[in-house]
């Protein structure tokens, strides 16, 4: 694997994405559903019906509850300063600000507060996110190969805190089904971590270069981590399906971040190859894969879309726009040389066991990952080919991605979109995993507002301010949980 182009991981992992689509969707290539003017008018009646947020996850919208548990490793960093300098000191926000989460001042609610503070005011609903946080918990990932180094607050455990509080708090079944009917509930964005222990276990062997991962190493963390997508995915739609249960009406459940566009993960891999990286310079290999987990989680909750028809479930699918190919023949051929939307299709070969042939394409991921995702769903029959154009209206993925497109737009410095606010001064992403931010002798650059990442892997209070602007006031959540007014 070492020195293995990343376009060629990027390739390969393409196939093997086709390969796993193949047993959760065979053949089932549909157009998003259209929604009704009835359901649309439904959707914009509820918004001032809103009266608390219930919200899971990991440190993308933890308000305070690592810093409660005790924050150890690395994460210790985030519970002091110069974390919250924008917001008049450390609140256990791993930002220099506020998170998406707080969004609740949108619809005039107070800022969420997190479970673990038992003297705050739980009134308009509480927060169970914790830094570090897996959708799957110690002993599930352990069985892949997986450790934890920072904290055991699994999905299930946040359930049950969840649960447990709902209890305590009201009287009946029914009280809390009358309760959570006025209630926005946010289920992640979390699974991020689970993936993020995974890659870690690939770090390099004694004597190799600490300031970043091997690159071989890093890829086969990636191939390893692909076995936990379809783990993930069903940990997230269970505890959905739980919570609807209860009563809950209005869900949201984002995806996962571009992690190719991430400081921290382009510096570990400092990959050499200009074919490694798309038009927005972030890493295509690892885009693809956090396309798959999106993918995946946005089928896996169209049960319970179809179970629960009087509930709204957001899906933050963060996969961008996308065109999926279908090809359903005894043999699944994709003709060399055809072209989609631009993009030459070349080289069909084989797709890891399956009847399957993907093409390979020269710099394909480079120029178009973020706005064209190429699926290949067939199964052994006698359909004819159909190619169709799906739309999906994203969040968290596309969001991040527009954020950089968009940068001197936005007013983010556009010579530094990748590069880390609060940090060590290293390479060129101003990040080492060794000296992260907080750490001694690192410092914050001079306008924090300037800048998308905050620490390497967080973001600022800004970008996470004009994401939550692009998701919920411009349409890139999709159905909309919630119109919400302009800040």
């Amino acid at each position: 694997m070492r020195g293995r182009p990343m376009a060629t991981v990027a390739r390969t992992l393409l196939a093997a994405f086709v390969a796993l689509l193949l047993v959760v969707d065979p053949c089932q290539a549909r157009p998003a559903p259209q929604h009704t003017a009835k359901l649309a008018a439904r959707e914009k009646a509820v918004v001032d019906g809103i009266t608390a947020i219930y919200n899971f996850g990991d440190s993308l919208s933890d308000t305070g509850n690592l810093l409660r548990d005790g924050a150890t490793g690395m994460l210790k960093y985030t519970t002091g300063p110069p974390y919250g300098s924008a917001i008049g000191g450390a609140t256990g926000r791993c930002s220099d600000g506020y998170l998406m989460i707080d969004l609740a001042k949108d619809l005039g609610l107070p800022l969420l507060n997190p479970y673990l503070d038992k003297s705050a005011d739980v009134a308009h609903g509480v927060n169970f996110a914790v830094a570090g946080a897996t959708a799957l918990d110690t002993a599930a990932l352990a069985r892949k190969g997986v450790s934890i180094p920072h904290t055991n607050s699994s999905l299930a455990v946040q359930l049950q805190q969840f649960k447990d509080f709902m209890n305590a708090k009201t009287r009946s079944p029914q009280e809390i089904r009358e309760k959570l009917a006025n209630s926005l509930v946010m289920v992640g964005e979390i699974g991020g971590n689970d993936y993020n222990y995974a890659f870690s276990e690939n770090k390099p062997t004694a004597g190799s270069a600490r300031d970043h991962y091997n690159f071989g190493r890093m890829a086969t963390g990636v191939v390893e981590a692909m076995a936990l997508v379809p783990d993930v995915e069903r940990s997230v739609t269970s505890t959905a399906r739980e919570i609807l249960d209860m009563g809950a009406t209005r869900l949201v459940i984002p995806g996962n971040f571009p992690l190719g566009c991430v400081p921290s993960y382009m510096s570990a891999v400092n990959e050499t190859d200009p074919n490694a990286y798309d038009a927005n310079g972030c890493l295509a290999a690892l885009n693809l894969f956090a396309q798959m987990h999106n993918v995946l989680l946005q089928q896996g909750i169209r049960e319970p879309r179809r179970s629960y028809p009087g509930a709204m479930i957001a899906y933050a699918d963060l996969a961008a726009t996308f065109v999926a190919i279908v090809a359903c023949s005894s043999s699944c051929v994709v003709f060399q040389g055809a072209e989609v939307m631009g993009v030459q299709m070349e080289k069909p070969h084989q797709a890891h066991g399956t009847e399957a042939l993907v093409w390979e394409s020269s710099g394909c991921g480079a120029r178009h990952h973020c706005c064209l995702l190429e699926l290949l769903r067939c199964v052994p029959g006698s359909c004819e080919c159909v190619c169709f154009l799906g739309k999906a209206n994203t969040d968290y993925f596309y969001a991040y991605v527009r954020m950089l497109r968009d940068a001197g737009k936005t007013g983010f410095d556009e010579a530094a979109v990748t590069k880390t606010c609060c940090g060590a001064g290293a390479g060129a992403y101003n990040f080492d995993m060794d000296r992260i931010c907080g750490a001694p002798g690192t410092s914050v650059c001079a306008r924090p507002d300037e800048r998308i990442s905050w620490d390497g892997v967080h973001l600022t209070q800004r970008a996470y301010r004009v994401m939550t602007d692009f998701l919920y006031h411009k349409g890139f959540a999709s159905p909309a949980p919630v119109e919400f007014p302009r800040a």
